[in-house]
């Protein structure tokens, strides 16, 4: 990630920093969705294949499964590699008084 310096921050303070809608949804598209689909997808047709062929094994719907999910996994990692960075935004500085609430960060209640 890209984020450009603000006047006043030190290497090692607590920042809040703002994403785009869009990048978080692509992003999690890429690294999440897509291996799993292509894992869902290989692994119906090893089993589509294997009735067809008779067999009564769920080893080559396994197989599949697994070759699709990195098969998924190669594709997403190849993705992200030309991925242009994205610049986030700076919120605001997290003093000592904040503590992690969630997925938020928010003032230490008492």
């Amino acid at each position: 990630m890209v984020l450009s310096a603000e006047p006043g921050l030190a290497v090692g303070d607590r920042v809040v920093i703002g994403l785009d809608e869009a990048v978080l949804l692509r992003g999690a598209f890429i690294v999440y969705l897509l291996p799993v689909a292509l894992m869902l997808l290989a692994g119906s047709v090893g089993d589509l294949l294997a009735r067809q062929a008779g067999m009564a094994s769920d080893l080559p719907a396994l197989v599949a499964a697994a070759a699709g999910l990195a098969g998924g996994l190669a594709l997403a990692a190849a993705r992200l590699r030309h991925v242009r960075p994205s610049p986030g935004r700076f919120l605001r500085r997290v003093g000592p008084e904040d503590q992690l609430s969630g997925s938020l960060l928010s003032p230490a209640e008492d």
